[in-house]
């Protein structure tokens, strides 16, 4: 079993092992503990909790054509 879950640190949504106590957040590596995290949502499978985890992403993300949310700026 996979959860899905935000990092407390930086707010990532990340995959997890359900059995595993903690998890290394892939944007800021800080270490979390699982146990005491809300679950987004769940999966039975690594590539059903990826396909979960790319829609969530999207949504949060907004609507396609949009302007991202950070510019680059250009020096």
């Amino acid at each position: 079993m996979y959860i899905v879950v935000n990092c407390p640190h930086c707010g990532s949504l990340m995959v997890a092992r359900a059995e595993n106590r903690t998890r290394s957040c892939p944007r800021c590596n800080h270490r979390a503990d699982l146990r005491g995290l809300r679950i987004v949502a769940r999966a039975e499978t690594a590539r059903e909790a990826s396909a979960i985890l790319r829609a969530l992403k999207a949504k949060e993300g907004g609507e396609e054509g949009c302007e991202p949310r950070f510019k680059r700026f250009v020096v």
